[in-house]
């Protein structure tokens, strides 16, 4: 009896400890592993010394380009008196142009081109002394009023083809202007006689030599006239955009209209060519090749029918629009004045080979034309045939200036006739 309650003291006292362990469990983690830290304390900062800089250097004369953003309440000042006299009316808006808008609130464009790419005016011309042009101080020293008279005198029309060459050298090299004389001048006398020459591409390229920032009025002309003789009538637009205003004819204002229209305003650029055409501000023709030119920039499809029937004379307007526009002009109207369009065709980019050629050999006896571009202009459009044998060429191996020799092998040797001959054109020797 007493054994039994000894062993029922044990198992009470084992049960009592493990029920003790289960309510006071006892952590296996290192001491101090699972306190909370300790919270941070503040300690005071030294306030930091301002440190004074020194202000920016800027150029003497000139003010920082900064540039102040005004405030909500800044609103009517930027609206002023002016400005509001100066806006039209809503009857006056529906009929101007862009062009118009933009001159009202004053927001054309100054220039073209940006300060840091600005040309000087010095030395305008195409080739330097060491591409085979004259020196820059050539014509630096002479009189103005001699220079000026010998460059309005000269009608162009040169006997001599190397006359002609030499000409369109010294007119083409970079030159200063003569003491006195503006260069803008100076390049737009330059360029008028390249003009007059037949040189419609030198005098492009002469006119595109100066900034349209430093344009004269004599040189805006020049410009003019070389993109109409050069059927680039969107050449003159960037003049258009910055001094629209120094011309009031009626060819003016139609070129304004094409720029328009290549602008993206096509059909305000139409609706000025149909008042121009109701009005008779021009003569029909002109308007509708105008017209047709101007559809071309895709905006607005119109169909203009060109009807030649009623036109008694070409003109450089006519003819450059109609190329332009892939037409080609009657033969009637081209009947005298073939020859003066004939540097025109030589290099024309949008005829074909077939006609250029037909004007190489015009262009080439003026001198317009090398030798080596008048064959290249001829040998590019001939259909040529492998042939061994030797004696007069088949009828599709010659042209009307030119006669050809088939010679062994496949060679085919060409020699000028008519006036590229006359001008001391050698032959040359090519391959079929």
């Amino acid at each position: 009896m007493k054994l039994r309650w000894l062993l029922g003291g044990a198992v009470l006292s084992l049960v009592s400890g493990w029920a003790l362990a289960q309510n006071a469990p006892e952590s296996l983690l290192p001491p101090g592993f699972d306190d909370p830290p300790p919270p941070p304390v503040s300690t005071p900062r030294a306030a930091p010394v301002p440190v004074e800089r020194p202000a920016a250097a800027t150029p003497s004369g000139s003010a920082p380009a900064v540039r102040s953003i005004p405030s909500s309440g800044d609103g009517a000042a930027l609206i002023g008196p002016e400005l509001l006299a100066r806006l039209p009316s809503p009857e006056e808006l529906e009929s101007m142009t862009p062009e118009e808008l933009e001159e009202i609130l004053d927001l054309k464009p100054k220039f073209d081109i940006p300060p840091a790419a600005r040309r000087s005016t010095r030395q305008v011309g195409i080739i330097g002394k060491d591409e085979g042009g004259f020196a820059s101080q050539t014509l630096a020293k002479d009189r103005e009023s001699l220079v000026r008279r010998v460059l309005e005198g000269n009608r162009g029309k040169l006997i001599s083809r190397w006359g002609h060459i030499l000409l369109r050298r010294a007119l083409a090299s970079r030159l200063d202007a003569p003491d006195g004389m503006e260069p803008a001048d100076f390049a737009a006398l330059r360029a008028a006689l390249l003009l007059r020459m037949g040189e419609a591409e030198a005098a492009r390229q002469l006119v595109q030599d100066v900034d349209i920032g430093n344009y004269s009025a004599l040189l805006i002309d020049a410009a003019f006239d070389a993109y109409v003789a050069t059927a680039d009538f969107t050449g003159i637009c960037p003049v258009m955009i910055t001094r629209g205003s120094v011309r009031e004819d009626p060819k003016w204002e139609t070129a304004g209209a094409i720029c328009s229209a290549f602008r993206g305003d096509s059909r305000g650029a139409l609706s000025r060519l149909d008042r121009s055409l109701s009005r008779g501000k021009m003569p029909k023709i002109d308007l509708l090749l105008a017209q047709k030119y101007a559809g071309a920039s895709g905006r607005v499809r119109r169909a203009v029918t060109i009807e030649w029937g009623d036109v008694d004379a070409m003109t450089p307007w006519r003819y450059g629009l109609a190329i332009a526009v892939g037409l080609e002009p009657p033969e009637k109207l081209m009947k005298g004045v073939g020859a003066r369009y004939a540097a025109t065709d030589s290099l024309a980019p949008m005829l074909g080979l077939a006609d250029r050629a037909s004007s190489a050999d015009l262009a080439a006896g003026r001198g317009v034309l090398s030798s080596k571009r008048w064959w290249t202009s001829i040998v590019s459009s001939m259909p040529m045939k492998r042939s061994p044998a030797i004696g007069p060429a088949a009828p599709g191996h010659c042209a009307k200036h030119m006669c050809c020799l088939n010679l062994p092998r496949g060679w085919l040797h060409c020699r000028p006739s008519g006036a590229a001959r006359a001008a001391g054109l050698s032959g040359i020797r090519v391959r079929c």
